[in-house]
């Protein structure tokens, strides 16, 4: 919806029951080769993330949270729709 200032890293959590992280990974995109302050206005972009759950995890369900934060403060961007924060920005995977 705007041009970003800086270069974001993306991430993806994996949360149990409890709300403790099980699986994460963050990413710069694309190796830093193109970081997120360069994407165009309405440019899709895809990139992939690979999670493993550990195989003494807890059955599911389980929670997961996908966003960026900069570095190194690890400000998080907010998470907005329609200009709003919505209360609940949770997904569940079985």
């Amino acid at each position: 919806m705007a041009p970003v200032d800086r270069g974001y890293t993306l991430f993806v959590h994996v949360l149990d029951r409890a709300e403790h992280i099980i699986a994460q990974q963050g990413v710069q995109p694309f190796g830093g080769r193109y970081p997120t302050n360069v994407w165009a206005v309405g440019e899709p972009i895809t990139l992939d993330f690979a999670l493993t759950i550990p195989a003494d995890a807890a059955p599911g369900p389980y929670t997961w949270r996908v966003g960026a934060y900069s570095f190194p403060s690890l400000e998080r961007l907010p998470v907005t729709q329609d200009g709003q924060q919505p209360e609940d920005r949770r997904a569940v995977l079985h």
